[in-house]
């Protein structure tokens, strides 16, 4: 297992932040005094926050069951890893029933959450690298702050 940090995969990751962090921003920008310089009459609304967080978020759970699936192909008793990736991904797809609504999004902060946990597992079963485990949780408050920024200001 490789244990040296990925630099491209730590900025890769980081940058995966941003659509994260743009949806919070227009969330709380109702609650922000823009300056007129900066277009301070443009006015976001609730709905475009939970949209693009509930857009983005679908992609990007959808991508954290790959990695689980991924996991599963390097242990000797795969299951909880498939089963894991398998609910993730149906969770992501189950979320769009209730599209770009608090249910939804909260749906997702869990597939969040549930990810982090199975990351977890395989970190005490050494299945990933430190350096990914740690960046997993660095990342993970990121995304569910953004999450909870949208629920709570949306």
């Amino acid at each position: 297992m490789i244990q040296k940090p990925s630099r491209l995969a730590i900025a890769l990751t980081y940058l995966g932040a941003i659509p994260f962090l743009i949806a919070a921003f227009i969330g709380l920008s109702p609650y922000i005094n823009i300056p007129e310089s900066l277009g301070g009459e443009i006015v976001f609304s609730g709905f475009k926050a939970k949209t693009l967080i509930h857009t983005y978020a679908v992609v990007i759970l959808s991508f954290l069951a790959g990695i689980q699936w991924g996991i599963s192909l390097n242990h000797d008793k795969p299951n909880k890893y498939l089963m894991a990736s398998n609910l993730l991904a149906i969770l992501a797809w189950f979320s769009l029933m209730a599209f770009a609504s608090k249910l939804a999004i909260s749906f997702l902060l869990c597939g969040f959450i549930i990810a982090l946990l199975v990351d977890r597992v395989a970190y005490k079963n050494q299945l990933i690298p430190t350096w990914f485990w740690h960046l997993r949780k660095k990342i993970s408050l990121i995304v569910c702050v953004s999450f909870l920024i949208v629920l709570l200001a949306t």
